[in-house]
């Protein structure tokens, strides 16, 4: 699904007891200047740290507390954002409350393990 923003969303359903959402940014290092290099590695560590509606901390003991865990990557032309956590703690996404273009499998994905 593709929102009128641009952004595209997928969701895949995965019977598992681990609930997983990437979050996908089509920057990375090829796009840096020479005198910029490391901003998208920087810019990645700086999405993890207090912001004015959530302190960093905040953020890393909500994710724990739920049995899960936050990660990011970036690559030449990508920056990956992955979180984690145990999909006994997670409430349900009501996919069919989110925006129906008739592509519903649009979204969060689950990752099986």
């Amino acid at each position: 699904m593709r929102l009128d923003n641009g952004v595209e969303i997928s969701i895949d359903k995965v019977e598992s007891r681990v609930v997983a959402i990437a979050v996908g940014v089509g920057i990375g290092s090829i796009y840096e200047e020479p005198n910029q290099r490391g901003i998208s590695h920087l810019l990645e560590h700086m999405m993890f740290k207090s912001n004015k509606w959530i302190k960093g901390e905040e953020l890393d003991m909500m994710i724990e507390g739920l049995g899960g865990m936050a990660n990011a990557f970036t690559g030449r032309d990508y920056t990956i954002y992955v979180f984690e956590a145990t999909a006994r703690e997670c409430t349900p996404i009501d996919r069919y409350s989110m925006q129906d273009d008739g592509e519903r499998y649009v979204s969060i994905g689950r990752i099986h393990k």
